[in-house]
């Protein structure tokens, strides 16, 4: 994983994970899968060659990778008013 990050020059990180409280979440993991696209696809290219046929059925194709992209192009600007309302920059009262 941080391999395949290192050799597409992207920062090392680590995956978010899904969390039922929050939808932003699922948001931001598939921004995750977004950014990380290329080191990924790296990885499952040497993973799938040591897991052998077995693997495949796990791996993303390229209308899976689509998809994601457009979710999150759809999701970016509901993220950003979640994260907007969520007051951590601002005192908020409660009603």
């Amino acid at each position: 994983g941080e391999r395949c990050q290192e050799e597409c020059n992207l920062p090392q990180h680590h995956p978010v994970k899904d969390v039922d409280t929050r939808w932003s979440s699922a948001h931001d993991q598939m921004e995750f899968f977004r950014v990380n696209q290329r080191a990924l696809q790296l990885y499952d290219v040497n993973h799938a060659r040591q897991a052998g046929n077995a693997y495949k059925v796990h791996q993303m194709n390229l209308d899976d990778w689509q998809k994601n992209t457009e979710s999150v192009a759809v999701l970016q600007p509901i993220a950003d008013w979640t994260q907007h309302m969520r007051g951590t920059k601002y005192p908020t009262l409660p009603l």
